[in-house]
């Protein structure tokens, strides 16, 4: 039965997206943290290498050894597979992505994990530290804001993330 499609139903308007990245200190501060709590270091982990890639969710558990060369990680982002001919983003490794991926071998794979329980564990690991709730996608928020506070050129950042439209920077 399709009742939803009734002319009463109204379809509501969508909420401009807006960012919510933590501040470059912030970001520092939670990179030097440890956490005796495994599911909140894992959490934290994955937390700065998507601040540190600017990587979307569906991307983290994707890195393997092979991805990596000379510094950089070579990548093909899950969003863009069919939505351009050659997807393949690459991303320069800073010293904040570098000393997560050492720590797991340059192998994110033992980090998969839902989209649900991340977020769920980020809401749990946030709260612990009494800081603003974020979700997963905040990761990328941080790392596009950082790399424009930096003044790194959007034409990079676009690079980098994927991204194909300036459109998406203006939230930033």
């Amino acid at each position: 039965d399709d009742t939803f499609m009734d002319e009463e139903f109204k379809k509501g308007k969508k909420k401009g997206n807006e960012a919510n990245p933590l501040t470059l200190n912030e970001f520092i501060e939670l990179s030097k943290m440890k956490f005796s709590s495994n599911v909140f270091e894992k959490t934290k982990d994955r937390f700065v290498l998507q601040c540190s890639t600017g990587l979307r969710f569906s991307d983290m558990d994707k890195i393997t050894p092979d991805k990596i060369d000379k510094g950089r990680l070579k990548i093909n982002p899950t969003k863009t597979e069919e939505t351009k001919d050659d997807n393949t983003i690459y991303i320069d490794l800073n010293k904040y992505s570098r000393a997560i991926l050492k720590k797991y071998h340059n192998d994110t794979t033992s980090l998969r994990i839902s989209n649900q329980k991340y977020n769920d564990n980020l809401e749990d690991m946030f709260e612990e530290l009494k800081w603003k709730k974020r979700t997963s996608h905040n990761g990328r928020d941080t790392f596009i804001s950082i790399c424009i506070q930096k003044k790194i050129p959007v034409e990079v950042i676009l690079t980098w993330t994927g991204q194909g439209s300036y459109s998406v920077m203006r939230r930033y």
